[in-house]
């Protein structure tokens, strides 16, 4: 596959959705409890940016494949995370999604080659059968 083609078709390889579980008392940003944001890279619209500044080195351990049970949460990919006014309280769930087309199909290593370059890539059953 040449580099053209594979920019074209590259999604992010990790996803969020940040819930909003709790809010303790009036929140500025006006955030309501069941709110919902889910996104890749850019950040998601609507969401209090000091928040997003705070739950920002989650969200990149997260990304590069962090363990939140390191961090005393129950489950690897997921965290509870309380806004720096302590008013909102939000769960942060990370996935891995195929970086071709999105599917969160049980995804498995194969190499690629991307222009002049052989990158490993984990994609899903269909991508590899049609890309690799």
């Amino acid at each position: 596959m040449d580099f053209d083609e594979f920019v074209k078709l590259w999604k992010e390889p990790i996803k969020f959705e940040v819930e909003i579980l709790e809010v303790a008392s009036a929140c500025r940003a006006q955030h309501e409890k069941g709110q919902t944001f889910t996104f890749d890279w850019n950040t998601p619209k609507g969401i209090c940016g000091e928040s997003f500044a705070g739950m920002y080195p989650i969200l990149f351990a997260l990304r590069t494949g962090g363990d939140m049970q390191m961090l005393g949460s129950p489950n690897r990919n997921s965290r509870v995370y309380t806004c720096p006014s302590r008013v909102v309280k939000f769960r942060i769930t990370a996935w891995e999604q195929c970086p071709l087309c999105g599917s969160k199909e049980e995804l498995e290593c194969s190499p690629f080659s991307v222009g002049t370059s052989l990158m490993n890539l984990k994609v899903c059953p269909e991508c590899r059968r049609i890309h690799g």
